[in-house]
């Protein structure tokens, strides 16, 4: 069975809500749709089951997306907190590679928050994180404005920061060769 789309699914409920009502099921087909759906039961009024196709079109359309939303194992705000978290150690690692400013480069920001940076080898890796809690966490210079955005992508942004461990390594080997 091919997945739906969230797009097509809540099409489908706007549909369902719109056009359901404005046809005449058969009593006992809509009953079976009670009973297959575990909807419990529900009389018909005016000719109709006005009720039903909400029903459906509640069981159709997807949930709204939010910060409790899960995947079964942590919630979207876990994750974010997460990464807050990582990065910010990361950050206090290459302090002298790492900034932060509650400006983009042209002066704008989103309402409460503020953008953190790292230079990477391969380039610049940013993320916005909300100034309460997060402004404290990270240990690094605070910046008038933030660099301009080089257009790094979220998987560019993760790729970028991964050639950190390079820099990592590089440094254990150099120790261990002066031992």
């Amino acid at each position: 069975m091919r997945q739906m789309s969230d797009e097509g699914r809540r099409e489908i409920a706007k549909e369902l809500r719109e056009q359901f009502n404005c046809c005449q099921y058969a009593e006992e087909f809509t009953e079976g749709l009670y009973d297959v759906l575990d909807l419990g039961h529900c009389e018909p009024t005016h000719g109709g089951y006005p009720d039903l196709a909400e029903r459906l079109a509640d069981y159709v359309e997807p949930a709204p997306v939010t910060g409790s939303t899960s995947d079964g194992y942590h919630t979207f705000d876990e994750l974010y907190h997460h990464r807050a978290v990582l990065f910010s150690v990361i950050v206090a690692m290459f302090r002298g590679l790492s900034w932060k400013s509650l400006h983009h480069h042209d002066g704008t920001m989103y309402d409460g928050m503020f953008i953190v940076g790292i230079d990477s080898p391969a380039g610049p890796a940013t993320y916005h994180y909300d100034v309460e809690p997060y402004w404290d966490m990270f240990p690094c210079r605070v910046l008038d404005r933030a660099p301009e955005w080089d257009g790094h992508t979220p998987d560019d942004a993760i790729e970028r920061i991964g050639t950190l461990r390079d820099l990592l390594q590089a440094e254990v080997k150099e120790e261990g060769s002066e031992k």
